[in-house]
């Protein structure tokens, strides 16, 4: 999965960028991040000012004539010391390249030093060394059967949504609404993030309307491939 980002505003040159040897683990495979190349973005300017946390991700692969794009959604919080963008694997899978911008659309330029792909979890983690907007990083909490929990993230017809519900499988389904786009955004308990949507549910024996991944368990992953 080719990966496109950009290093620095004044790189006129094509440089890799670091990918992460991921190890089998659980039901899944931890696959390495084919190289990646970091390409300048001169048409858009960075925004420098104060934003939040979750951001709005688009993915782009070039086809002849033609752009194909996905629409999806990040969120910015710590792993330890270490600041990370958090979203959907899916939302990335194939594309070229990945830019992230605020809620009111202003461009973020991102200094990634390296993407982790954890494929059975359906996330992608940005290690970030610095981003052009000063945003404060989310705080991480873990979840239960029972607790109330939030979904956030853009959706298609574009505007912020949040929608209200419950886990109901630690794995984790919520009955909370997920709409096209609103993938890679938290999961959030009482303002901290617990998860990340993963996908819309049509129709679910236990009320489920979404699905999404525990964060505890994408940071035990990353630790264990760490080791």
């Amino acid at each position: 999965m080719p990966t496109i980002t950009r290093e620095s505003p004044m790189r006129k040159f094509l440089l890799a960028l670091l990918v992460s040897m991921m190890m089998v683990f659980g039901c899944g495979e931890y696959k390495p991040i084919p190289k990646s190349y970091v390409v300048p973005v001169e048409e858009e300017k960075p925004f420098y000012g104060k934003t939040g946390p979750i951001l709005r991700v688009k993915a782009s692969l070039q086809q002849g004539h033609s752009i194909l794009s996905s629409h999806g959604t990040a969120f910015l919080t710590k792993l330890g010391d270490q600041k990370i963008i958090v979203t959907a694997l899916h939302v990335i899978m194939g594309t070229e390249t990945i830019k992230f911008y605020t809620e009111d659309r202003k461009y973020v330029d991102v200094v990634v030093r390296r993407i982790v792909a954890i494929p059975n979890l359906d996330a992608a983690i940005f290690y970030i060394d610095h981003t052009s907007a000063f945003i404060t990083p989310l705080e991480v909490d873990d979840v239960y059967l029972g607790d109330k929990v939030k979904t956030v993230g853009f959706p298609s017809s574009g505007e912020k949504a949040e929608f209200e519900g419950n886990p109901t499988t630690i794995v984790m389904g919520v009955t909370a609404n997920v709409e096209s786009g609103m993938s890679g955004g938290p999961i959030l308990k009482n303002g901290k993030a617990v998860g990340v949507i993963s996908t819309k549910v049509i129709s679910s024996s236990d009320g489920a309307r979404g699905t999404g991944t525990r964060l505890s368990d994408i940071f035990a992953a990353l630790k264990h491939a760490n080791k």
